[in-house]
């Protein structure tokens, strides 16, 4: 009889583990993508500065907690920060153009992580980015990026910042790869 409890004890122990891990931790969709214009090569050692970012994101799923809270500024000292951790902002050489980062931020909502864990997909934080580079007048590519925090508890408060971080670095992982060759 005693066998039992114990293989019920380390069943239950088991079962709260996978609780534990599942509040704890977080699950969404990530997609991003950069489209360069048939036949143009950039140049060597091309460095990158981030243009204009406009909110273009509708306003109303921002509720009052958010109200003041700056998207357009938060994408671009992301974008900056994670450009200039890569390399890809280093000073152009004399006579070099540096390409230039523009978007839109289209879709924007901050998400609730108590809701998230009560229901995945319920309070969800969602960001969606398009930007342009271009190298002069010339746009060169189109970059898309979209991610969503869908389900999770704990860990996921605060998504509502740091999905930005986390688009720069998949625009800046694309752009570094395709200027870079992956270095």
């Amino acid at each position: 009889m005693s066998s039992i409890k114990v293989v019920s004890a380390k069943s239950l122990a088991a079962l709260m583990a996978a609780v534990v891990g599942l509040v704890l931790s977080g699950c969404g969709t990530v997609s991003h993508d950069i489209s360069f214009v048939p036949g143009y090569a950039p140049p060597s050692k091309s460095s990158v500065v981030v243009g204009d970012i406009t909110d273009a994101a509708p306003k109303a799923k921002r509720d009052n907690e958010f109200k003041d809270f700056d998207i357009a500024k938060e994408m671009r000292e992301q974008l900056e920060a994670r450009l200039r951790e890569s390399g890809l902002t280093a000073a152009p050489q004399a006579g070099q153009r540096s390409l230039v980062l523009l978007g839109n931020i289209v879709d924007y909502d901050p998400g609730d992580a108590f809701k998230r864990w009560l229901m995945p997909g319920y309070g969800s934080t969602v960001l969606a980015v398009e930007f342009t580079l271009r190298d002069g007048d010339k746009k060169v590519a189109t970059v898309n990026a979209r991610r969503t925090l869908d389900a999770g508890g704990g860990y996921t408060v605060g998504a509502w910042k740091t999905i930005f971080g986390n688009v720069a670095e998949d625009i800046v992982s694309n752009l570094r790869q395709k200027l870079r060759g992956g270095a």
